[in-house]
């Protein structure tokens, strides 16, 4: 709704993205911004046409899509999962937002690491990582905390969570929970507890070399780039002092200044941030869950889990509505009780 403030929806394309052209969640924000739209439009405009005017689907399932009055859609495998769907014409949204040239980019850097994995098999930079997690797995370690040098690089734990979470997280394999943050804000945050607490953490530091603002052509930039250069120097070498504080520790006999060290620690370098870059990274992680995947013995591809949770919505859906009444727990009776209340 917010959105829909900020927008002229005369000059606004919508992008529908979903393979099964079901999933609840975005069939719902799809049929609210139908409704917006028509609202916004005062009638003008038959729902028709501005489903063929104003919407577009990327889907696997085309007859679901036609069910809408959508008629431009961008079909993507009905084999892929979300998760690893950007690759595909799903991927339509980041062509338009970055221009296709960077797109172009991400799949060749994608591509690239592709090649490292397939040809060089053991020795690929995906099955190094995976072993060196798989190692740390078995001793207890059940966590890994993501960490990024880079503010561009922001989401990219979130990202994972859910590329290796729903990948692995399943019976019979010791997924770790992925959490994580950017340096340096983390290191006034919760890198006490990675330093001094006493839980199992495996930490990956990700960190450019050299700053893409060293490119800016920007007067101002340019009249003060010893500065800049200063500055990622020193986020630069924040990050090798947090790694190499992991691994060495301090002796002290004072409690409040002792570090213990031999905490692991893996730190990933990059020239600097690009397109083909960002790609050889997302996919190298691709890869490496699909080896520790592997090694449990489990699908990396299907996603299980999250059924139970999308019929219990339906069930509770119309226990709220009062369409179709349930009988579930005590607990949950209590709280939609409290719903119904309020």
């Amino acid at each position: 709704v917010r959105v829909f403030k900020k927008i002229d929806v005369e000059r606004t394309l919508f992008i529908v993205v979903s393979k099964t052209f079901t999933t609840v969640e975005t069939m719902e924000n799809f049929k609210l911004a139908l409704g917006l739209m028509k609202s916004r439009l005062n009638g003008r405009f038959s729902e028709e046409e501005i489903c063929n005017k104003h919407f577009v689907a990327v889907s696997s399932n085309v007859p679901e899509t036609s069910k809408y009055g959508i008629q431009t859609v961008f079909k993507m495998w009905d084999f892929v999962g979300g998760r690893y769907s950007l690759w595909s014409a799903v991927g339509l949204s980041i062509s338009l937002y970055i221009g296709f040239d960077n797109y172009a980019g991400l799949l060749k850097g994608a591509s690239q690491a592709d090649k490292n994995f397939f040809t060089r098999k053991l020795d690929s930079v995906s099955f190094r990582m995976a072993v060196n997690e798989l190692f740390y797995i078995s001793r207890g370690f059940n966590n890994k905390c993501l960490v990024c040098y880079d503010s561009y690089l922001e989401l990219l734990y979130k990202y994972l969570q859910q590329a290796e979470m729903e990948s692995n997280g399943k019976h019979g394999c010791k997924q770790m929970i992925i959490w994580g943050g950017v340096g340096t804000d983390v290191q006034h945050s919760f890198f006490q507890l990675l330093h001094q607490g006493e839980q199992n953490i495996y930490l990956e530091l990700l960190c450019p070399v050299k700053n893409i603002s060293e490119e800016e052509t920007d007067r101002s930039v340019v009249e003060n780039m010893d500065m800049i250069k200063r500055h990622h120097l020193l986020l630069a070498t924040s990050c090798l002092a947090q790694s190499r504080s992991m691994l060495v520790g301090k002796e002290s006999e004072d409690a409040n200044h002792y570090f213990a060290g031999d905490k692991p620690s893996v730190t990933i370098l990059y020239s600097k941030l690009a397109p083909e870059v960002l790609g050889a990274v997302l996919a190298v992680y691709e890869h490496k869950i699909f080896v520790v995947g592997t090694y449990f013995n489990i699908n990396s591809f299907d996603q299980f889990g999250v059924e139970l949770g999308k019929a219990l919505t339906k069930e509770l859906m119309g226990e709220l509505s009062g369409e179709a009444p349930t009988n579930p727990d005590a607990s949950t009776s209590k709280l939609l009780s409290f719903m119904k209340k309020n």
